[in-house]
Order: C-alpha cells, then structure tokens, then sequence
C-alpha cells in the first residue's frame, strides 16, 4: 500500500469511528504545497480517542510499537505516529483544524505545524537539522503567516531569538 492510500485507509478508519483526527507533520506541510520526503503518516488525536484508535486501526492490520501519554506509533500495512492532544494548546490545534478539498482530510495550520516542529526538535536535538529545514520551508513559502502565534510557541520552548533569526536569514 503506497501513502496515499494509506492515508486514506487510516483517515476513512478514523472517521468511520468519529476520532477527530489532523495531519502533522510532512503530510499536512504537502497539503500546503510544501513537499518533503516521508516514510510514514502523522496525525493529532485527543487522548479521549486513543484507545478507540488502537482498536479501530487493530482491525485493519495496524498494532501497537511504541506509545507514551504524548505518542503512539503504530506499524501493520505502513507506519502510523499520533501526537496525542491532551493540553489545551493541541486541543486547541485539533479543533481549529481545516480540511483540504483534495484530500478531505483536516490539517493543523502552518503555524501549528511551526510550533510542533519547535517542540519536536527541542525535545530530540538529533531532529533539530531537518525540523529547521522544514521550518525554513514553511517560512519561505508563505508570507503572511501569524508572527504573534508562533512567537507563542517559541516562547514555550524558550525558542523565539532562532526563531526570529530564521525568519530574517529567510527574509533577506
């Protein structure tokens, strides 16, 4: 099964289960026109819907490699990874998600995918490089992004001044 049909397996799979789900990740930065390589799906789920997701993927193939209280990552026909939505920030990040006509599937905005790149690269420092990249991706390719909601990310992580020079090297 290629990606996008594993997408769509995944996606149909959850909705049929009313699990509110978005992409993250590279998957939700194509639906931007943003493209990068990828060898799995990621998605943002409520810690409510995490069990029911184990389930209703189990019965399609998937099981359970590695889960935390923040991540579950699932193999069976492809490799799944869910961020698991249990402060109000991702909540937040779920609920305002968007769907995508071509896809029909919701996706977290630019920012949000900015401020879990952030999050991502802060707690792993070995993802730093590629989360930079994607980050200067997302920068160079759309200009009318929120400042002011990212600048709330990046605070969290104590992230703002790399922030700020990225967008600037990026800007110039």
């Amino acid at each position: 099964m290629n990606l996008k049909e594993l997408l769509v397996t995944v996606h149909e799979a959850l909705q049929s289960a009313n699990i509110e789900h978005a992409l993250i990740g590279a998957f939700a930065m194509a639906c931007y026109g943003i493209q990068r390589a990828t060898g799995d799906i990621d998605f943002l789920i409520d810690e409510e819907d995490k069990n029911k997701a184990i389930e209703v993927l189990g019965k399609i193939g998937f099981t359970v490699f590695y889960q935390s209280d923040e991540v579950l990552q699932l193999q069976g026909p492809g490799n799944i990874d869910f961020l698991i939505a249990r402060r109000p920030l991702s909540r937040e990040m779920l609920k305002e998600a968007k769907p995508f006509p071509s896809l029909n599937i919701k996706s977290v905005s630019l920012e949000d995918i900015i401020g879990l790149k952030i999050q991502a690269y802060r707690n792993n420092p070995k993802r730093e490089f590629r989360d930079k990249a994607d980050i200067i991706s997302i920068i160079e390719t759309n200009y009318k992004l929120n400042w002011d909601k990212i600048k709330q990310y990046a605070d969290i992580f104590n992230a703002w001044e790399e922030i700020s020079q990225l967008r600037n090297k990026t800007y110039e």
